[in-house]
């Protein structure tokens, strides 16, 4: 899968949680990003990045042999499948949503049968109380969790969480980066970094998509 940063969050720092626990996903993971592959999808393609880091997620772990899909294919992919979706929408900057990518991974991979449950109209300040959900399902799933609202996408790869004083922090990976693969860069900057929750805007409705590991494998 080139060479993309893998498992940026290794490196950084500890969250600031105190006495928190952590759950992190499973496994390995590539980050996606803003302008890879001589692509330009700035300002609109932050949850097609999201979904390609989850596909890679799923081939890492070897579930099959396959390559995560370019930002034209996975359009195509939706006007195969998406009766709404017409054939402009192939070149198009439109965005795609929380429901989207969890089609995306069932149309990417028919094979495994996936399922997929959804966190939906999360407003900001309730994003506290989705930790203990989130932690079960870092635990029981280890999948990368794909949230958007506020018209931008990130991918959560795990959470800090202390359930005795309801401190938590959310590990974010941010597609909206512009930039070399440079991990200083990228843990230093904060484009893969533990956020607080006033990360999430108070006033807007997020949506998350956490996708299930497959049943029979």
């Amino acid at each position: 899968m080139g060479d993309r940063l893998r498992n940026p969050h290794e490196s950084l720092p500890a969250s600031g949680v105190a006495n928190g626990t952590k759950f992190i996903c499973e496994g390995k993971y590539d980050y996606y990003h803003y302008m890879q592959d001589k692509y330009d999808d700035k300002g609109w393609g932050c949850a097609y990045r999201s979904f390609q880091s989850i596909c890679s997620w799923f081939i890492l772990q070897g579930y099959l042999q396959t390559s995560v899909p370019s930002i034209p294919d996975i359009q195509k992919l939706m006007v195969k499948n998406d009766t709404t979706k017409k054939q402009s929408f192939v070149g198009s900057k439109e965005w795609i949503g929380s429901m989207e990518v969890g089609w995306l991974l069932q149309w990417t991979f028919p094979e495994l049968d996936l399922e997929n449950r959804y966190m939906s109209d999360v407003s900001g300040t309730e994003m506290v109380s989705k930790a203990r959900e989130l932690s079960l399902h870092f635990a029981n799933q280890g999948t990368p969790v794909m949230i958007g609202g506020n018209n931008l996408a990130h991918t959560i790869l795990g959470v800090d969480y202390n359930d005795q004083t309801g401190d938590v922090a959310f590990l974010v990976m941010d597609p909206h980066y512009i930039g070399p693969e440079n991990l200083g860069v990228v843990n230093n900057k904060g484009w893969v970094a533990w956020k607080k929750p006033d990360f999430w805007k108070a006033t807007a409705s997020y949506s998350l998509c956490l996708p299930q590991r497959p049943v029979a494998i």
